[in-house]
């Protein structure tokens, strides 16, 4: 699956005051960058794990069809106890 951003949806995109880096911040392998009008991806350093996808808060990052909503209730309904 290949990491993909809606530079549009960020909320660095509508707002130049905003400074979410929520995504860069939680990303372990550095491949997100906050910039001014969005963010800006390093897809050679994105191991697709999605944890990035699932902290952004304008859902401005996909992840294949990877589905946070999906895999969040998929995993309230099974046995395990750690993400």
């Amino acid at each position: 699956m290949k990491l993909k951003a809606d530079s549009s949806a960020c909320v660095r995109y509508s707002s130049k005051l905003s400074e979410c880096k929520e995504c860069e911040n939680i990303c372990p392998y550095d491949a997100i960058k906050c910039v001014d009008g969005g963010i800006s991806l390093f897809l050679q350093n994105c191991t697709s794990c999605g944890v990035c996808v699932g902290i952004c808060p304008t859902e401005a990052l996909e992840l294949g069809n990877f589905s946070v909503r999906d895999f969040l209730f998929d995993f309230l309904k099974s046995d395990e106890n750690r993400i």
